[in-house]
């Protein structure tokens, strides 16, 4: 990845050369062909367009740029958009099917992040069904095996593109709790595709099961209550 400057805002982008007009491109929609909104929320908003003759998914993570706490972590660290990007380009390197990565753009004030694009290629494909259950337990393996957690294991964060499970939004992370971290991302997996257990290859009754099955319900019961406590709020 190379990072540079544009104006006031800090580029990371593949090895291939982009233009600073490509980056306006992003910026103030020059030349965007728009074909569909995807998302367009709180969280984030997510564009399918055509630059270039390509489809490429647009996304600006909203929520994390604007949070208080999240913006202020970024003195210290990468943002979303950077921190995105780069996950999928370590994922294609060890060989695991992800988005291709074309750039990150992102605006600091006072060295807190509080704008950032993402650009990558769109993969072709559709949500994983129960046909495709085996292939996606596969896939998680697959990660594991390369020592990383997918980070977000839900079944619509994998695609059956007509040949293989593709992972989508994963957020990379070392595995540091051995089969208690591999554990919880099944669980995780089978809370978004009931069913899907009947493909896991390993016993739920172990002592590493146990405790990711006592964390996974701590976990839903405390985002239960935030929803509780917001609902109120409101």
């Amino acid at each position: 990845m190379i990072k540079e400057k544009y104006e006031e805002w800090n580029v990371l982008y593949t090895g291939e050369k982009y233009l600073y007009d490509f980056i306006d491109n992003i910026i103030y929609s020059k030349n965007l062909i728009i074909l569909k909104e995807l998302k367009n929320d709180q969280r984030s908003l997510v564009l399918l367009v055509t630059l270039m003759g390509k489809k490429l998914i647009l996304k600006s993570p909203l929520e994390k740029n604007r949070r208080k706490w999240i913006r202020f972590t970024t003195l210290f660290r990468n943002g979303e958009a950077f921190k995105t990007i780069l996950n999928m380009e370590k994922l294609n390197n060890v060989g695991i099917r992800t988005n291709n990565p074309v750039m990150a753009i992102e605006k600091r004030v006072f060295g807190m992040v509080s704008d950032s694009w993402i650009l990558f290629e769109y993969e072709e494909g559709e949500r994983c069904t129960k046909k495709n259950y085996a292939l996606v337990v596969n896939k998680l393996k697959e990660i594991h095996a390369k020592n990383m957690l997918h980070g977000d294991a839900q079944i619509r964060n994998f695609l059956y593109n007509g040949k293989e499970v593709v992972t989508i939004d994963c957020n990379p992370k070392r595995i540091w709790l051995g089969n208690i971290s591999k554990a919880y991302e099944h669980i995780y997996l089978e809370k978004s595709a009931e069913g899907i257990d009947k493909h896991f290859d390993f016993s739920k009754c172990p002592f590493s099961y146990k405790i990711a099955q006592k964390y996974s319900d701590l976990y839903w019961s405390w985002r239960r209550l935030k929803r509780k406590i917001r609902r109120k709020k409101t």
